[in-house]
């Protein structure tokens, strides 16, 4: 099984989500894997071979479908871009980011909260343009703000007329996590706002206002192998299409939680602004702390936050201060960060 993987973006959730268990995934349904960064570099095993691409970028994963085919072998997309971003013959798996625009707007509505608004929009994102589409159908245009410049722009922009909004709808973690950082920084109640989060994440974890959107990205890989066993076996089937689910999660106080099927996506953000904004990197690696750290780790970040000593955390944790020293230094490798002072400031500002 031949894979194409798009480079640079290994450090995304929504990656690492789907090719997270690819090497457990190969071995239990017994299939020799192949990994390439390039369509130009894949082996021709024949044209009844298809090929499985992921990726989050339009203009690369044209470029590969368009390769792919070339070959002979059919594009198995795994994605976030819309039925029919490409032309040809090509068979995709996704998530339907469109729906759980509709699907939080319900939620918003059994709340009782009617003033929303759609924050961080990228409009060079075919999966923001997607949501947007849908948020329009439901919502006035005037009440989307864009990510043109920079997320902590659009939140500034946001927080002058927040007064008109009681609910929002965060294109994905990233943003949610700034605007909520912004409201805190310009001494703002964000409980005063019900926030609903698209591709949901431990960034979030500290909030309790939170909407989750939850997709289920093991089972991609799952729908994708699928696709890719009836195209083998059955060489006159094209342009399969394989939705997985999603979920909305509410927190405490709210009484539902919903659960809605699939169908369509977007993509992540399209322009490079995504991965070379430092503060969004910074995001991440908080983001990657919080999923590497276990409940005393979480302990010992939170008594750091208030500047306590090494041994006062090691008597309220139940450890040694060796065992304090020794987690502080594994979470500040993690992070990229050489010296506790850096690393306190880095706690204080992002989690």
């Amino acid at each position: 099984m031949n894979f194409v993987i798009e480079p640079n973006i290994e450090d995304i959730s929504w990656f690492k989500g789907i090719t997270g268990r690819l090497s457990y995934f190969a071995s239990r349904k017994r299939y020799t894997t192949e990994r390439f960064s390039d369509g130009d570099l894949l082996v021709k095993y024949g044209p009844n071979e298809p090929v499985i691409i992921i990726g989050a970028t339009y203009t690369w994963l044209k470029e590969q479908v368009k390769k792919v085919r070339a070959l002979g072998s059919h594009p198995i997309l795994v994605s976030n871009q819309p039925s029919g971003a490409f032309k040809g013959d090509y068979s995709y798996v996704s998530v339907d980011l469109r729906a759980t625009v509709e699907d939080v707007l319900t939620v918003f509505k059994e709340c009782n909260k009617t003033k929303t608004a759609l924050f961080g929009v990228n409009p060079s994102s075919l999966a923001d343009i997607g949501r947007a589409e849908a948020f329009t159908k439901n919502c006035s245009a005037k009440d989307m703000f864009f990510n043109l410049q920079d997320l902590e722009t659009a939140a500034k922009e946001f927080i002058a007329v927040m007064d008109s909004y009681d609910s929002v709808i965060c294109v994905n973690s990233f943003a949610a996590a700034t605007l909520l950082m912004q409201l805190k920084l310009a001494g703002k109640r964000e409980d005063d706002l019900l926030v609903a989060s698209q591709n949901y994440s431990e960034i979030l974890s500290v909030y309790n206002n939170i909407i989750a959107v939850c997709y289920n990205f093991e089972e991609h890989l799952e729908a994708a192998s699928n696709i890719y066993k009836f195209i083998k076996q059955n060489s006159y089937l094209s342009g399969m299409r394989a939705t997985v689910k999603h979920s909305l999660i509410l927190p405490k106080g709210l009484s539902k939680a919903y659960h809605t099927k699939a169908e369509q996506d977007g993509n992540l953000e399209e322009n490079n602004r995504f991965f070379s904004d430092e503060f969004l990197k910074s995001l991440s690696k908080s983001e990657l702390l919080l999923k590497k750290c276990d409940d005393i780790d979480r302990q010992i970040i939170g008594l750091l936050i208030k500047n306590h000593k090494y041994s006062f955390i090691a008597e309220k944790c139940f450890i040694s201060e060796y065992t304090v020293k020794y987690r502080i230094k594994s979470m500040m490798e993690i992070c990229g960060i050489s010296s506790k002072g850096e690393f306190v400031e880095f706690l204080n500002k992002y989690m």
